[in-house]
């Protein structure tokens, strides 16, 4: 699927419509979420709704934005989780 949205959004970007560009990326950002890459994931978002909202699109922008926020939550809840497993050595047991 990844290399599907790779390719998809390198096209929308050639062709040059700027709503494409967008889809596309929030496309590619699922995908990124699937596969684990959320670092990848966040900055695919946030430049989705960078572009959502230049072009007026506020609610696609705000979808993204209650994405991004699900998103950096639960990356804090796995630093904590691992920073857990760590301190108490859980994974020995």
């Amino acid at each position: 699927g990844l290399k599907y949205s790779y390719q998809a959004l390198k096209i929308q970007k050639k062709i040059g419509k700027k709503l494409d560009v967008a889809e596309s990326l929030a496309f590619l950002a699922e995908d990124l979420e699937v596969s684990g890459n959320y670092d990848e994931c966040i900055i695919s978002f946030t430049e989705a709704a960078e572009i959502f909202h230049e072009l007026g699109k506020l609610n696609k922008e705000k979808e993204i934005k209650v994405e991004l926020k699900r998103l950096k939550e639960f990356s804090e809840q796995m630093v904590e989780d691992e920073f857990i497993l760590k301190e108490f050595h859980i994974d020995d047991y």
